[in-house]
Order: C-alpha cells, then sequence, then structure tokens
C-alpha cells in the first residue's frame, strides 16, 4: 500500500504558510517559532545517524530537515487539511474558524513541500491522522513528538501509534505553559469554550511524570530529561 504524498514542485515561499524559521537555499523563510541552533537540545541530544525516523507533526518539515540533514531516513507525518480534527462535530463550537484552520494546514503542506524541492530532501510524507497512522508506513527505530501532545484532545492514542512502529526511541518535547506547577502525575484541561471563537488549539499542559508513564505503559520504560 502506497502512503506516501505525492510532491508538489515549483511553488515560491509567497505561496505557503510557515510555522518554523528555516534556512533555505533560495532565502530565509520566517515562521512563528525559531528553534535554530537549538534543534540538537530541542530532541535531547539523540543520534540520528542511520536510523529511520518518524516525524509526527511535521508542520513546515523543521525537524525532518534536521534529522535528514544528521543522517537518517525520515519518514513525516500531518494531517490532511480535511481530517477529523478540524471538523470535530462531538464538540460544540468546534467548526468555528473551521475552513481557516484548513486553509493554513493546507499552506503548512505547501511549505513542507517548498522545503523539500529547495533542500533536495529524500524524506517522504505521509498525509494521515496521528490516531491512525498506516501500517505501511513500517517500522522506525526513533519516533519524535515535537511540541505536538498538548495539541491533541488524546495524546495516548497518538503515542500509543507511534510507539506500536518504534523499535528504539521515542522522543517528546513539550513545553512547561503554566505559570502554575502541576502537581506530580498530573496534568491540565486547556479549552475555553467560553471564548469567542471558542479555543481548542491547546488541549493540554501535561506533566513531565504523565508523559514519562504513558512511555512506560508503551514499553518505553527508560526514560530520560533535559529542559
Amino acid at each position: 500500500m502506497d502512503v506516501y504524498a505525492e510532491p508538489v514542485r515549483g511553488l515560491s515561499a509567497e505561496q505557503c504558510a510557515w510555522y518554523h524559521t528555516l534556512d533555505l537555499p533560495g532565502g530565509t523563510v520566517c515562521g512563528d517559532w525559531d528553534l535554530r541552533g537549538g534543534l540538537d537540545a530541542y530532541l535531547g541530544g539523540v543520534e540520528f545517524a542511520g536510523k529511520r525516523c518518524l516525524d509526527v507533526g511535521t508542520a513546515n518539515g523543521c525537524l525532518t530537515w534536521y534529522m535528514e540533514h544528521a543522517g537518517a531516513e525520515v519518514v513525516s507525518l500531518d494531517l490532511p487539511p480535511e481530517s477529523a480534527p478540524f471538523r470535530d462535530r462531538a464538540v460544540p463550537g468546534w467548526c468555528a474558524g473551521a475552513l481557516q484552520r484548513e486553509a493554513e494546514q493546507r499552506m503548512a503542506t505547501l511549505g513542507y513541500w517548498h522545503a523539500h524541492e529547495q533542500l533536495g530532501s529524500q524524506a517522504r510524507l505521509v498525509l494521515a491522522s496521528v490516531y491512525r497512522i498506516p501500517d505501511a508506513v513500517g517500522m522506525v527505530d526513533i519516533a519524535v513528538y515535537g511540541c505536538l501532545l498538548l495539541h491533541l484532545r488524546d495524546p495516548w492514542l497518538a503515542l500509543q501509534q507511534g510507539a506500536r512502529l518504534t523499535r528504539e526511541t521515542i522522543i517528546v518535547t513539550e513545553p512547561e505553559l503554566h505559570p502554575e506547577p502541576l502537581a506530580p502525575g498530573c496534568m491540565r484541561f486547556l479549552p475555553k469554550p467560553s471564548a469567542d471563537p471558542p479555543a481548542y488549539t491547546t488541549w493540554w499542559q501535561l506533566g513531565l511524570e504523565v508523559v514519562q508513564a504513558m512511555l512506560a505503559t508503551l514499553g518505553f520504560a527508560d526514560s530520560s530529561v533535559t529542559r
């Protein structure tokens, strides 16, 4: 089963939405987040050379390009614009602004393809829900969840889907968002249904121990923490 998206070529940077700032051969594109110079620490100092990696929630491919440059074979995964997370009828008010979010997602994927062409990348992109990662992706050595779980209604299911395909290492990067510290083993529910429009971009603040417990339950009990 071929699950890989067909590359889109000939795009300009102006046709794309940029989540991350990237230095490309055609010039620097400026995104909402600039991780340049800090990606080794962001990914925990893990060695990628010779590994097969899964970049879950790739957006413009920032982590994909870093891992590929470090010698990895990379499969990038992101959701298609029309997928359920943008059209979640189970949550009242969720569809407010859905068309805008879908357009932004589509333009972010175009950014991936623009960078892919500029960099001469060999990475492959799968457009699928993180809750249903296709078996056809195959096994990987390393799965990366870069500041993704906080945006997901079901972070446990997302981790489980990647863990079943991962042989060695799962990297989870999460921000310590909130000024109030979490009690050990807790997570904080963050949606704001009373906002106009309702705010569901961020679902959770995940405590460190929660993420470690999830990973241990999935068979990845040997964990280390960097900040």
